[in-house]
């Protein structure tokens, strides 16, 4: 049974606490979250980018440090009265770091994944995890782990 776009954030956290318990998880645990979520359907459009994910990262201003936010994201369609989408909820999977040096000369990166790109999720999802970001992050500890939901 496809689930109401609206209760994506509170599902994304059922599947969180499913996983662990543990208030910032583990990489390993964090995968298998963002996979069992991606296996959750949602009631959005087959067609177009409805649903799709992005992984990323980059040093933000906008909190009141200099932070290196690196995390997944899920974008679901929000479809409008007129049947069509006009706007998207964001369910966000952040670790977030002190930007210090050596995690500001990182280039920023993003890479979406959509149902219609024709790579597999699995696919995409090892890919992101291959990432050399981890690497520079594994031996850090994250000053938090968020689990968001901004409407865009």
């Amino acid at each position: 049974m496809k689930q109401p776009v609206e209760r994506a954030r509170d599902i994304a956290l059922r599947v969180l606490g499913a996983v662990t318990s543990a208030a910032v998880p583990e990489v390993t645990d964090l995968a298998e979250v963002v996979r069992r979520f991606e296996g959750v359907e949602f009631d959005v459009p087959a067609e177009g980018d409805t649903d799709g994910f992005l992984f990323e990262y980059c040093c933000v201003n906008w909190l009141s440090e200099p932070t290196f936010v690196l995390g997944f994201t899920r974008q679901l369609g929000l479809v409008g009265d007129e049947g069509s989408v006009d706007a998207y909820v964001q369910i966000q999977f952040d670790y977030r770091y002190p930007c210090d040096s050596e995690l500001s000369r990182l280039k920023s990166s993003n890479t979406w994944w959509f149902r219609a790109d024709g790579t597999s999720f699995a696919e995409w999802l090892d890919a992101a995890l291959r990432d050399p970001v981890w690497d520079a992050v594994r031996q850090r500890n994250p000053i938090a782990f968020d689990v968001t939901e901004d409407f865009v």
